[in-house]
């Protein structure tokens, strides 16, 4: 609910600062309310932090994805090395390494630019 709040009220707020019909037309709608709303700020640095933003999304990501798998390892869904744990850790060390392994294939497919759907 909280992010869902948070989301409304960035909506709100880009569509106070740049109309929302130059938003719509935008390829980059954040960044265009951040050369609006505070010029000061470098698009480079704009881009650090949504890059930074980006791969935490995505590490967070891998560890849920790990945490799942060995969960269901460990209620027989899945194969049981993937609940095997790290002795001094703890850690599901089949499972990341699997997970982590897995992710770049379907990222590296890829191109940087999605085509809309019709």
């Amino acid at each position: 609910m909280v992010a869902g709040l948070i989301y409304v009220l960035v909506a709100l707020t880009a569509a106070m600062v740049v109309d929302p019909a130059r938003l719509a037309e935008s390829d980059g709608p954040l960044l265009e309310v951040v050369r609006v709303g505070a010029p000061a700020v470098p698009p480079a640095l704009f881009a650090g932090i949504a890059l930074f933003a980006l791969a935490n999304s995505a590490l967070i990501n891998m560890v849920m994805a790990s945490r799942l798998v060995y969960g269901m390892a460990d209620r027989g869904l899945v194969p049981r090395v993937f609940a095997r744990l790290l002795p001094g850790r703890r850690t599901p060390w089949a499972t990341a390494s699997s997970t982590t392994t897995s992710a770049p294939p379907p990222c590296s497919r890829c191109s940087g630019r999605s085509q809309p759907r019709r």
